[in-house]
Order: structure tokens, then C-alpha cells, then sequence
């Protein structure tokens, strides 16, 4: 890969990274790991498709053309100084943090909620949790203080309005959501959507961990739900391997991947220093 100058390795990082393939973990050095659906794409169980760079730069400069107001720019550099203040206590790069691309989206659809903001390109669940806030805080008061600014050389901005592309990634969640309101296994969703049962999994995950109305019982059995959840209070840490390997393969990655989504939805580590 020498030939390929760093701004290419950048680029297929954040891609990878807002697909969810990798995650970020360390707070004071932090590192690049692979994630389960990542395995599950090494192993050949799922698939990834990315833009080539030639192609993110010109929607980029298709975007940047045609979508943002000189307001929306106020609002980017607003977040772009957030973004740098993560970036420099956590001593990363600030794309590790979140892509242009994915501010610029924050500019164009104004996200007020964790839900909202889950809707954005790039926003994967372990930045959800860790960003999250502080960025809809950011947009909030930057609202606050300008309202005016929702509405630009006559084209209306709504709080939250969604471009086709993410509205398609809202609604794959809507539908798996209703068909497992429906009494739909896990199993049987991904067999009616066409779906591999991890990536069924991945949205069950998200659902939980931005506050819908799931039945747990359904995905772990309460007896163990208890047990995993006093071993994550114990362990003081979001991690799944300390997990797996004290019930010794007794509780599913799944299991624990719910339970967690379940705690941190709810703040259930919110003395933690992991919070």
C-alpha cells in the first residue's frame, strides 16, 4: 500500500469505520479494532460496499455546490472546533472522531435527538454513545440562538429532514422494528428481508440503544440479562471478550451486544469513567 498516499488510507479508514466494519477503542491511546460485523465480513457472512474516493470527492463538491447555506458553514465550524477539542484529548486525528462529510450531513439535517443523530452517515453505535451529545449539544444552542437559520433564501431546513439515502437506512430499521413488534425471530426477519441474520442483529442493537420499544425478554432471558448486566457493572467496561469468556461461552456475543445497548440507553455505568 506505499503507493497509496495518506489521504487514501484516511479516507477508506473513516469509510470502514462509518459502516461499522472497525471501531475505535482506548480513551488516552486509542486503537483501530476489528468489529463483529467486521468478522463477519473477513469471513465472507457479509458484505460492504464503499465509494471509491474519486467518487465521495465529487459528491462533495456536488454538495458543496448546491446544499450548504453560509449559515450551514457557521454551523460546520462550530463543529469542526468540537471535533478538533475530542480529537486533541483523545490525541487522534480529527476524522477518527467524524468525517467532513459526516458534519456537513449535521448541517443540512440539524439532529436533536440520539435517534436523529443515529440517522446521520457515519454516526455508528460506539460514536453515538461516546460523541453523540456533545454534538446535538453544539446544534441545539447553535438553534437557539439563531432560529432564523432553519429557514434560508426562501428553501426550507426542517429539524431533522432526511436525504434519500439516509432515509432509506431509517426505514430498513422502521421495518425491522415492525416485524419484530409482529412476534418476527431474529431468524425469520433476515429470511423476509433478504438480510444476513447479523446485520438483523446490528439494527436490533441500534433500536435498543436509541430507545424504542423493544422486548427484551424476547433476546435474553431475564435470569441472564441480570447476570450479564452485574457483570458489566462489576467490570466497570463495555467490553464483550471479559464477557464471553466468564460464562465460557454459556451467553452469546448477541446476548451481551443487547444488554449493553440496553444499559447504555438507560446510563447504567453513568458513574463509570467509561461513560
Amino acid at each position: 500500500g506505499r503507493h497509496k498516499d495518506k489521504n487514501h488510507w484516511r479516507f477508506l479508514v473513516d469509510d470502514l469505520l462509518a459502516q461499522d466494519v472497525i471501531y475505535q477503542d482506548g480513551d488516552r491511546y486509542p486503537v483501530l479494532k476489528l468489529s463483529e460485523k467486521g468478522k463477519d465480513v473477513l469471513y465472507g457472512r457479509e458484505k460492504v460496499i464503499g465509494l471509491k474516493r474519486e467518487e465521495a470527492k465529487k459528491k462533495q463538491q456536488a454538495a458543496r455546490g448546491s446544499e450548504f447555506t453560509p449559515h450551514d458553514e457557521v454551523l460546520f465550524d462550530k463543529l469542526r472546533v468540537l471535533r478538533k477539542s475530542l480529537a486533541d484529548e483523545q490525541r487522534v486525528p480529527p476524522f477518527i472522531i467524524f468525517s467532513d462529510r459526516t458534519l456537513h450531513e449535521m448541517c443540512r439535517r440539524y439532529p436533536a435527538t440520539l435517534p436523529d443523530i443515529a440517522g446521520i452517515s457515519g454516526v455508528g453505535d460506539a460514536k453515538l454513545e461516546r460523541y453523540g451529545n456533545d454534538f446535538i449539544k453544539v446544534i441545539k444552542t447553535y438553534l437557539e440562538e439563531n432560529p432564523d437559520n432553519l429557514i434560508q433564501s426562501g428553501q426550507s431546513y426542517e429539524i431533522s429532514a432526511c436525504p434519500a439515502r439516509n432515509k432509506t437506512k431509517g426505514e430498513t430499521f422502521d421495518k425491522t422494528f415492525e416485524l419484530f413488534k409482529q412476534g418476527l425471530s431474529i431468524e425469520e426477519i433476515a429470511k423476509a428481508r433478504n438480510f444476513a441474520a447479523s446485520t438483523i442483529t446490528g439494527h436490533i442493537e441500534k433500536l435498543i440503544l436509541t430507545g424504542h420499544d423493544i422486548d427484551m425478554d424476547r433476546l435474553v432471558e431475564p435470569k441472564r440479562r441480570d447476570e450479564i448486566g452485574k457483570l458489566f457493572l462489576t467490570l466497570q467496561s463495555w467490553h464483550l471478550n471479559p464477557v464471553i469468556e466468564h460464562f465460557k461461552g454459556a451467553v452469546s456475543y448477541d446476548e451481551a451486544k443487547f444488554v449493553r445497548a440496553y444499559m447504555k440507553n438507560h446510563r447504567l455505568l453513568k458513574n463509570s469513567v467509561f461513560q
